[in-house]
């Protein structure tokens, strides 16, 4: 098993990201808990570092979580 899984989660009413990052453990239905919040694994850190890449700084501080 991996020792780190990249997510992305997704507010399903808004459309908009809730927070990014690392887990150590993963349940991957992407049920978190919360009805409106999808968590959405990518399949690699090549694809994550790619997309972190693409957010604007200020904008991930405000979106990176840790878990």
């Amino acid at each position: 098993m991996p020792d780190a899984y990249y997510f992305v989660d997704v507010n399903t009413t808004t459309l908009e990201i809730g927070a990014i990052g690392v887990t150590a453990a993963a349940n991957h239905s992407g049920d978190s808990g919360d009805d409106d919040i999808h968590r959405i694994f990518l399949p690699s850190e090549g694809q994550y570092n790619k997309l972190i890449a693409k957010i604007a700084p200020a904008r991930l501080a405000d979106l990176s979580v840790s878990s």
